[in-house]
């Protein structure tokens, strides 16, 4: 089942969105799709030192009017829903 889980970071900072990805979908590899679409997001795996979330990318609103936060939600979730839409479920040929 595709879907998303978000979280906000327990940083300090009430401006990095934390997303995890309920779909076997590699973020790091997504990322020049969504600048494409003028987005950007820090992929999981580099996002923390050790981290091997590949499924999980951050979003950082530290620069972002509050007004123009929606659509920087939507260009990169458009980027990562096409890419879980095209994968076969798991388990199929």
């Amino acid at each position: 089942m595709f879907g998303f889980k978000f979280s906000e970071l327990d940083s300090g900072q009430r401006d990095i969105l934390w997303i995890e990805i309920l779909e076997l979908v590699n973020a790091g590899e997504l990322l020049s799709q969504a600048l494409e679409e003028g987005a950007a997001y820090i992929p999981g795996a580099s996002f923390f030192a050790g981290c091997e979330s590949r499924d999980a990318a951050g979003l950082n609103f530290t620069a972002v009017a509050p007004q123009e936060i929606t659509e920087g939600i939507r260009r990169p979730a458009n980027v990562l829903c096409r890419a879980a839409a095209s994968r076969k479920p798991v388990g199929s040929q």
